[in-house]
């Protein structure tokens, strides 16, 4: 029976391989309807699937090898106690193995000017700190929350939503419990960098922890080439992976429309740091200071540190965020600043520092008019800190990875369960026989006398079973208590 053999695997693993099995499977329902719906959910072709590309070749050719000690595999309900493949493991391990080596498709992803990477990845984590990115169904960026911010940034939004999903593989930004990305606890930090290492942790980002080892001086190719060698049953994450890479290094400049690196992924990938603070010379270069410009407008001849950028987008709003960056001020980003924390003297201050030849005359008018407004001064914030409100770290929402550990603890509430009954088997191997049309060997002991039943269970209930013998039509009903012991037929693998 196919699935008892399962079965029995799955209640000898202990409970820590029993959650990662759990997990890796990626099963698809939340709630089981017993340990027989685990199990068989764990049996699937699918679920088995993803459990063999978690084995590296040297775990694979253990378990494909008979009388050699399986113990990853059995770990990962593929192999049972003795290393032997459980049932259906052969035939997908077949079914997977021919098909052909990881293929990355064509990436149609025009490399960002790694500098401009930099301070759109900045500008969204500081507009998601007052405003959460909404996400879709499908846990993307929300195209349309993005086209305004793309339009400053001069990029269109499905770039900008690329981006956004390089902030979230960098640990930069996180879902929250509003399926909306929020910045987290490391966003902070990276926000003190200056471009060249905050290009070089999203750059770092993109690569998943299982392919950190095989980061080469060559294109994605390679490195899938290498991690097919590595995991050779891997295609259940490995193609989306491997894909994904592929547009984020061509998006972020560091391999051409040919999958070869460029000068500056070549660098990077190589760890040549002077290679690298080279080709980073011919950024944009980061200042402190600004120009009245245009009336009411700001100009900044390069590229703000981050926290200085952060405050200024308190009390102006950015029009044009590319090589030279421009924002707008007026009464209502005024008040917007205000009521962030900043205080007309906080904001004076702020100004007379950064703007070189001070405020133009329509902007010294907008502020004598606040100081008038707000007599009473208090004091803000010079640090720039975001105020308690919108500074909180995101949470994980608890459909994806929640939906795991749901998974996780009723199954470790089943098998629990069934250690806990001294007559679990018996009903297990009942019930498996009963759902799979099967005949298990049924002992029972009645007024001193022993005997076994070969039956295939057609019932149960109201304390008794019925069975059917194979190849007759002679059924039995007999008391459950009655029953000592149930075991598989043996030779039968249906």
């Amino acid at each position: 029976m196919t699935l008892i053999a399962h079965a029995e695997a799955v209640v000898r693993l202990p409970p820590e391989a029993l959650a990662r099995v759990v997990r890796v499977s990626h099963l698809p329902h939340v709630h089981f309807n017993g340990l027989h719906d685990l199990v068989q959910r764990l049996a699937h072709d699918d679920a088995v699937a993803r459990r063999l590309g978690e084995l590296d070749a040297a775990a694979l050719a253990a378990l494909r090898t008979p009388g050699v000690p399986a113990p990853e595999a059995t770990a990962l309900l593929l192999a049972d106690a003795a290393g032997a493949p459980l049932p259906g493991v052969s035939e997908v391990i077949d079914a997977l193995a021919a098909r052909a080596e990881p293929a990355i498709a064509p990436v149609d992803a025009a490399a960002v000017p790694p500098w401009q990477a930099v301070v759109a990845v900045q500008t969204l984590v500081l507009d998601a700190r007052d405003a959460p990115l909404p996400l879709t169904a499908e846990g993307h960026a929300a195209l349309a929350a993005l086209t305004r911010t793309a339009e400053t940034l001069d990029l269109d939004p499905t770039e900008l939503a690329e981006l956004a999903g390089i902030a979230v593989d960098a640990g930069l930004l996180a879902e929250d419990a509003d399926h909306a990305l929020r910045p987290t606890p490391a966003a902070s930090t990276w926000l003190d960098l200056a471009p060249l290492p905050a290009w070089r942790a999203l750059a770092r980002g993109t690569v998943p922890d299982r392919l950190q080892p095989d980061v080469v001086t060559d294109g994605v190719a390679t490195i899938a080439r290498r991690a097919h060698a590595h995991w050779p049953l891997a295609r259940a994450w490995l193609d989306d992976a491997l894909q994904t890479l592929a547009r984020d290094w061509a998006r972020l400049g560091v391999v051409d429309s040919a999958d070869e690196p460029t000068a500056l992924g070549r660098a990077w990938l190589s760890d040549d740091d002077r290679a690298l603070a080279e080709l980073a010379a011919g950024w944009p270069a980061p200042t402190d200071y600004a120009y009245a410009y245009s009336h009411l407008e700001l100009l900044v001849p390069g590229l703000l540190p981050p926290r200085e950028a952060a405050r200024l987008r308190r009390l102006a709003d950015p029009v044009r965020l590319v090589e030279t960056h421009t924002y707008r001020i007026d009464r209502d980003t005024l008040q917007r600043a205000l009521r962030a924390g900043e205080t007309p003297a906080s904001l004076r201050a702020l100004l007379d520092r950064l703007l070189r030849g001070g405020p133009s005359q329509p902007l010294d008018y907008l502020l004598r008019e606040l100081e008038r407004a707000h007599p009473a001064d208090t004091p803000g914030r010079p640090d720039g800190a975001a105020p308690a409100a919108t500074a909180q770290a995101a949470t994980t929402r608890p459909d994806a990875a929640g939906a795991r550990d749901t998974r996780v603890a009723q199954a470790l509430e089943l098998v629990a369960e069934y250690h806990a009954s001294p007559d679990a088997r018996v009903r297990m191997l009942l019930e498996a026989s009963q759902r799979e049309q099967t005949p298990v060997a049924v002992t029972v002991t009645a007024r001193g006398v022993t005997r076994t039943f070969e039956l295939e269970i057609i019932g149960l209930g109201a304390g008794r079973l019925r069975g059917r013998t194979p190849g007759a039509d002679l059924e039995r009903s007999l008391p459950l208590a009655a029953v000592v012991r149930v075991e598989p037929i043996p030779g039968d693998a249906s």
